[in-house]
């Protein structure tokens, strides 16, 4: 299994974080050197990134912050070529102690019955927390990009968001009853999530799955935590790791590559 952490050259601070857990953790490890989204030229954006699709299939543009972040997930998509088993981190990520003992006995489950190519162990929590941030994403977003627009279209979406808020709560209360029982008992697995799942700041994927990733990031179109979900509609074998025990700390850290910073996220009550 190949390791790689994704690290800009100016985060010393992430570094060390990093390189001490993976050590302690008995990990040999490759440094990614991030892209700094914001220091490219308009002509290494053009080249890297399709504003045109980007805008249909997200109904914006990303910031520059988000195409450094996918560009950076791109470039270890494609040293994950060479291996059969890659795992991918970013440098804010906080692993159990037992993390490569869960880590490697995965991969040999899978080797010997294949359920996944892809496994994400960073998610945004499940449960009742996931509602909550639900909600708070959809009012965030109503204040962002709909206070413009015309009153069919926030009468469409409103109507969109009640519907779908059922089928969240559905969801969630069967997430977090399965997370909560399988902490108690110390049962883990891989398991299917039926809904998209975002963050990508720690997941395990095979070469094959580096192909088809790599086939939606010819050019940028979709954040890094939001390709993975585009190309299990082109038959990714995709599966999360339950219980819930790796976190992006946030808290401290917030998002050097996207240029947020923590507090933004803290106040707005979204975990993304």
């Amino acid at each position: 299994m190949k390791v790689l952490y994704i690290n800009l050259d100016k985060d010393t601070e992430r570094r060390n974080f990093m390189e001490h857990q993976l050590t302690a953790l008995g990990f040999e490890y490759e440094r990614v050197t991030a892209v700094d989204g914001r220091l490219l030229s308009q002509v290494e954006v053009d080249s890297a990134y399709d504003s045109e699709l980007s805008i249909k299939y997200n109904k914006k543009d990303l910031t520059r912050g988000e195409l450094g972040c996918a560009l950076s997930h791109k470039k270890c998509h494609e040293l994950a070529l060479g291996y059969d088993y890659t795992l991918i981190l970013e440098d804010d990520i906080e692993l159990p102690e037992n993390f490569k003992e869960i880590v490697e006995k995965q991969i040999v489950k899978n080797i010997k019955k294949k359920k996944w190519d892809y496994l994400q162990f960073d998610y945004p929590e499940v449960g009742l927390i996931f509602i909550k941030r639900w909600m708070a994403s959809t009012a965030l977003y109503m204040r962002l990009h709909l206070s413009n627009s015309n009153i069919s279209r926030k009468i469409f979406y409103i109507f969109y968001s009640s519907v779908k808020f059922f089928y969240i709560i559905l969801i969630s209360i069967f997430e977090g009853l399965r997370n909560t029982i399988r902490t108690k008992f110390k049962i883990s697995k891989s398991v299917v999530f039926c809904r998209p799942l975002y963050l990508a700041g720690c997941y395990v994927l095979t070469n094959k799955a580096a192909e088809k990733i790599l086939l939606l990031e010819t050019k940028i179109v979709f954040a890094a935590d939001r390709v993975h979900n585009q190309a299990r509609r082109r038959r990714l074998m995709y599966r999360a790791y339950s219980p819930l025990m790796v976190r992006q700390k946030w808290w401290d850290f917030g998002s050097s590559i996207l240029g947020n910073k923590s507090s933004y996220y803290t106040k707005n009550n979204i975990n993304i």
